[in-house]
């Protein structure tokens, strides 16, 4: 029976055994799905032996297709990925994550019986087994604040309708060396939606991702970057929203994240130069 979903899963230098433990964690349900890896190794990246004996070992694994690249940046990697799978459905996917036990089936189900939809996303746990974020209600679609928190290793797009429509990940986004550092995922999913393609969420918790995010990162990159991303993903009143929500959660500083009132104001206005003088 032919595979109708590939994992993409996006490792950088001498960090390619997390991708093998994705694999792992896939037991004994692997061989349902193809397994997409890109390894992203700079030309002047030394690699440690332990790592160059691993790409030996991940090239004779049948079930694994791998892509060595000399390319820097996520979205690139997420892109490249998308490029080389061969399947209907592609989940994108993060090299530090654990599946939950037999996945593969309920995923699958809903994938076939949900129709013409272009991006589907699920739910994942920390490893304290809470929730990530609160999530949308079960075959919604995403819009708002809850296209805002998609995660990218929660997503599953349909490779077919993303050709047709021209729309990848944008490659000045992402970690690794952009300066709109994070959000790819949600004005990817905008994107999706402004074709004029379907989006829905999924109530069904899919895997464990450790209890770090760059998004939860205080910085003026940061918030030039969420600037940015309400920028492309919203418009007119919307966008006002969303900025002025961030606005407001930055100088009431409830938790004390944003430091002193000098921290906030330099906070807002890298916040208010990527939502209006962005890129």
């Amino acid at each position: 029976m032919a595979k109708i979903l590939s994992i993409a899963c996006s490792t950088f230098g001498n960090r390619l055994a997390g991708a093998l433990e994705v694999f792992s964690s896939l037991s004994p349900a692997a061989e349902k799905v193809s397994f997409v890896v890109v390894h992203q190794v700079p030309p002047l990246f030394e690699l440690s032996k332990d790592v160059q004996a691993l790409q030996s070992e991940l090239m004779n694994i049948e079930n694994i297709h791998y892509i060595l690249s000399e390319t820097e940046g996520l979205t690139k990697s997420r892109n490249l990925a998308l490029e080389h799978c061969q399947t209907k459905y592609v989940w994108i996917m993060d090299d530090d994550i654990t599946f939950a036990n037999n996945i593969l089936q309920p995923v699958m189900e809903r994938l076939q019986t949900a129709g013409s939809v272009a991006c589907h996303t699920f739910e994942s746990i920390k490893p304290s087994g809470q929730a990530r974020a609160a999530y949308p209600k079960d075959r919604a679609p995403l819009c708002g604040k809850g296209l805002l928190k998609v995660a990218s290793f929660e997503m599953i797009v349909n490779k077919d309708i993303l050709i047709r429509n021209k729309i990848n990940f944008r490659e000045d986004m992402g970690v690794g060396g952009n300066a709109i550092g994070l959000g790819e995922e949600s004005v990817l999913i905008s994107d999706i939606i402004r074709a004029g393609e379907g989006t829905m969420h999924h109530k069904i918790s899919v895997l464990t991702h450790p209890d770090v995010s760059t998004g939860n990162t205080v910085s003026e990159k940061n918030f030039y970057s969420k600037g940015v991303v309400i920028r492309r993903c919203f418009t007119g009143s919307e966008r006002i929203f969303f900025y002025l929500r961030d606005v407001f959660r930055i100088f009431r500083n409830r938790e004390d994240h944003f430091g002193a009132m000098y921290s906030r104001v330099k906070l807002v206005k890298a916040l208010t130069k990527g939502c209006f003088l962005g890129e």
